[in-house]
This record gives C-alpha cells, sequence and structure tokens, in this order.
C-alpha cells in the first residue's frame, strides 16, 4: 500500500500539469479571438512620379507609316515640348503637346498626315510620360530607331526625366477597399 507522502507527491504533479494545462488553454483562447494579439492592417501606400519640365522629341518615318524616335531631349518647361517629325516624302511637320493631345483624340486638322502608328511609338517613349503613360513603366528600346540610339537617350535624356520627377504618394484610408473581391455580394441563389 502507498504511503501518504508518495500521494502528496502526486497531488502537487497533478496540480502542475493542470496549471500548465490552463496556462496553455488561455494563451491559446487569447490568440485565437479575433483582433487579439494582431498587428494593425497597414495602410496601402503608393508612390506615383510625374515628369517635371517638357520633352522634344524626333520621329522618323522609316517605312510608310512606321515611325522611329531618333531623339528625345529634355527641356525646362513643359511647353516647350513638342514632336518634330520626318515624313518620307520629305515634309517635316512640329506638334506642340497640345496638338499632340488633340491627333491622338481624332483631331488631326494640325498635322500633315497623322497615323496611329506615331502615337504607339511616342507612347512607347520617354514622350509617353507626357501623354499619360505612368512613369512606373520603362520605355521600350523598340520604339527607338536602333539600339544606340535607345543606349544613348535612356542613358542621358532617361537619367535626367527620372531624376527630375516629381513624387507624390499617396495613401489609402485602412478600412476602403479595391480590387476584384472587395464589395460583397448581395445575389443570392436559391432552388
Amino acid at each position: 500500500m502507498a504511503s501518504l507522502n508518495e500521494f502528496s507527491r502526486f497531488k502537487s504533479i497533478r496540480q502542475k500539469v493542470v496549471r500548465g494545462a490552463l496556462v496553455f488553454s488561455l494563451a491559446g483562447a487569447l490568440v485565437s479571438l479575433p483582433g487579439c494579439m494582431e498587428a494593425p492592417p497597414s495602410t496601402p501606400v503608393s508612390q506615383e512620379a510625374s515628369p517635371s519640365g517638357g520633352m522634344i522629341t524626333k520621329l522618323e518615318e522609316v517605312a510608310p507609316e512606321d515611325f522611329k524616335i531618333i531623339d528625345e531631349v529634355s527641356v525646362d518647361d513643359r511647353r516647350d515640348s513638342r514632336v518634330i517629325i520626318y515624313y518620307l516624302d520629305g515634309v517635316v511637320d512640329t506638334l506642340t503637346l497640345a496638338q499632340l493631345n488633340q491627333a491622338k483624340d481624332g483631331n488631326t486638322t494640325h498635322v500633315h498626315h497623322y497615323h496611329s502608328g506615331m502615337h504607339g511609338v511616342l507612347m512607347y517613349g520617354m514622350m509617353g510620360y507626357w501623354l499619360g503613360r505612368s512613369m512606373s513603366q520603362p520605355v521600350n528600346p523598340g520604339a527607338y530607331k536602333n539600339p544606340s540610339t535607345y543606349n544613348r537617350v535612356n542613358s542621358t535624356t532617361g537619367n535626367t526625366v527620372r531624376q527630375s520627377a516629381t513624387r507624390s504618394t499617396t495613401t489609402r484610408p485602412r478600412n476602403s477597399k479595391s480590387g476584384y473581391g472587395a464589395g460583397k455580394s448581395t445575389r443570392s441563389y436559391g432552388g
């Protein structure tokens, strides 16, 4: 038969085990409670860059209705932005940024012969930043007449444009939602 001392030793071990189990259960319950011990959701932040100054872009028609950028140079004032177009037939057109935007919107009265391919090439070059393309998208080497033109423009004018760009930071409130699945569906299906 067991002595009284042996029962008391088991009793203290049993109490320690029960206390430990209670502590672990309580900790598990606290962690599983919504909002308990969670980090607050981060505020979504986005940084946008906008070109400062202006741009002069020179286009050359290398084949009928096929244009390539032959040079791009940054200028101090946005109002001095323009596109100089060298056509195959020898005509040279100069368009201001305002005229270019009008041509983009379908008003081609200021252009010798405007082609949609011209607009596409401009959008993929640095002038695209002045026409509304995000500065987070790099220029496309295919918009330039050859790789050496792209490399020269990107390393000189490109660096100037990137370094002088104005940056703004926007935040969205923590409880706002956007994107796919952000809203709740009110549609129900029954049978």
